[in-house]
């Protein structure tokens, strides 16, 4: 192959796949089960650890933070995946929303890519903070995060849960139950799709 040739390809793959991924997205009318069952038998560990993240019609407003760091280009199992998912039921501009609270379900998932397959990672036990919505439009939530979430390290729990905190404004873009992924929302056999956005379409 000529090596102007090969270039080009070495670069459209380093394009493609160095990629971080940091978004945000609202789903109306939607809710969260916390299991997926489709196609192979997941263990109870890789259930554990992505539970609560898929999304199917409900009465509920579901926000969705995604997360993905590729790592070093040519290092190996550095890629990393972060998953916060919360449904609630009103979305008063201005009100605090309490974390816990009524009608309030948060889960929280983070951890390598190459490892979710053997339920390693973090996974949320509980939190407690707020959510404030600051503002809103036809397609757009402008929205406040106070939260502490204590987390279990999986497959070996820690004695002690592990804070992590995010206390940040994120603006969360509507989207659709019919342009959900697996990255996003909806359940999948192949267990790689739901940690590894499709960098590609953009989402």
């Amino acid at each position: 192959m000529p090596f102007r040739s090969l270039l080009a390809c070495l670069l459209s793959a380093v394009w493609l796949t160095a990629c971080d991924s940091d978004r945000n997205y609202y789903v109306a009318g939607a809710t969260v089960i916390e299991g997926c069952q489709l196609g192979e038998d997941r263990s109870p560990t890789v259930a554990r650890l992505l539970a609560g993240h898929y999304v199917v019609p409900g009465r509920g407003l579901v926000l969705l933070g995604r997360r993905f760091k590729q790592g070093p280009l040519f290092s190996a199992d550095t890629q990393t995946y972060e998953k916060l998912t919360i449904e609630v039921a009103r979305t008063d501009v201005g009100v605090p929303i309490n974390v816990p609270g009524p009608n309030v379900r948060l889960f929280y998932s983070r951890g390598s890519t190459a490892f979710a397959v053997k339920g390693a990672g973090l996974y949320s036990l509980k939190a407690s903070g707020t959510i404030i919505i600051k503002s809103k439009t036809a397609d757009r939530l402008t929205t406040g995060l106070d939260l502490v979430i204590l987390v279990a390290m999986s497959p070996f729990r820690e004695p002690t849960p592990i804070e992590v905190k995010i206390k940040d404004e994120r603006m969360f873009t509507r989207i659709g139950l019919d342009d959900l992924t697996p990255w996003l929302g909806t359940c999948q056999s192949e267990l790689g799709k739901e940690v590894y956005p499709r960098l590609f379409f953009g989402r």
